[in-house]
């Protein structure tokens, strides 16, 4: 694609991995990188939601100014799976171990635990989008949150019936401003790009968090 704006009337209809990696950033040279990226999970839904502050001026008898600026915004993530690593990872879980060994036979179990001292992680998080064109070719959204922090998921596990119901974790978080140095432009807290094929939507996603090439 050009370097100007898609012209595209895409309709999203799909939604694929979700990626992320952990925000860090160097306040003596005002950059931004991340850290152990890898792939969140496989996605099933993803929201995105802004929010706004808002203020409204009154004079004679009628709204006379209106003003609105980003604060941040919401997101709320379910996939497929989270693997003890990723959650360790996302929301700074503590590890812990337990010996299960008998005597004779050492066996040491390692899982995750949360605690009073549990607080969490900012990351950045990428993901993209599959979406149909009015000219019946596909292409895709790809959609990246400079920096986000997410709360564990819930956790409720249901007996097997006639029907078996998987259950999937959906974590939700909020995005705030990306830090900068004093007197620079804020960078931004979101972004939005449209591409042709899946390669490239995956490349976007991975130069966005500075995966290793």
């Amino acid at each position: 694609m050009s370097d100007a704006l898609s012209s595209k009337n895409l309709v999203p209809f799909g939604l694929r991995d979700i990626l992320f990696g952990e925000y860090q950033y160097n306040d003596q040279t005002g950059a931004i990188t991340y850290a152990n990226q890898t792939v969140l999970g496989r996605g099933i839904t993803a929201n995105f939601d802004l929010k706004f502050a808002e203020g409204r001026l009154y004079s004679s008898g009628a709204l006379s100014r209106y003003k609105k600026k980003l604060t941040g915004g919401t997101i709320s993530l379910a996939v497929e799976a989270l693997s003890l690593a990723v959650q360790a990872s996302i929301f700074k879980a503590d590890t812990s171990e337990v010996d299960i060994g008998t005597t004779g036979s050492a066996k040491k179990i390692t899982g995750i635990g949360y605690g009073e001292n549990t607080r969490g992680r900012y990351v950045g998080i990428a993901t993209y989008v599959p979406a149909d064109d009015s000219d019946d070719s596909d292409a895709f959204i790809c959609i990246f949150v400079r920096k986000a922090m997410f709360g564990p998921p819930s956790m409720a596990y249901q007996t097997e019936n006639d029907s078996i119901q998987w259950t999937t974790p959906t974590t939700t978080g909020e995005f705030i401003s990306p830090d900068r140095k004093s007197g620079t432009t804020a960078p931004l807290m979101m972004e939005i790009a449209e591409v042709d094929t899946e390669t490239d939507a995956l490349a976007w996603c991975k130069k966005q968090l500075q995966f290793a090439t």
